[in-house]
C-alpha cells in the first residue's frame, strides 16, 4: 500500500503538468482546467484517506473540509485562470 501513496504523490503533479500543456494548446477548457486545479488536493486526501486504512466517514468528511475552500474560490480561480489565457493569445 505504501507504494500506490508513492505513486498518488507522483502522478498528481504530473497530472497537472500534462494539463497545462493541453490547456496552453487549446485542448482543455478553462472550467476543466480549474476543475482539476481545485479537485486534485481533495482527490489526494480521499484516496490517501482510503489507503491508510481510515473510515470511510471519516475520509468522506476530511475531504469534503478539503474541498470547501476550493469551491468557494471557484470562480476566482476561473476568472484567474481566463485571465491567463488572455494573456497567451
Amino acid at each position: 500500500m505504501q507504494g500506490l501513496g508513492f505513486v498518488l504523490l507522483v502522478a498528481s503533479p504530473a497530472t497537472l503538468l500534462i494539463a497545462s500543456r493541453l490547456w496552453r494548446g487549446r485542448r482543455l477548457s478553462d472550467r476543466t482546467m480549474t476543475i482539476l486545479i481545485v479537485g486534485i488536493t481533495p482527490a489526494l486526501v480521499f484516496a490517501f484517506g482510503l489507503i491508510q486504512g481510515s473510515s470511510v466517514p471519516f475520509t468522506l468528511g476530511t475531504t469534503a473540509l478539503v474541498l470547501l475552500p476550493g469551491l468557494a474560490l471557484y470562480r476566482n480561480v476561473v476568472e484567474l485562470i481566463r485571465e491567463q489565457h488572455s494573456l497567451t493569445k
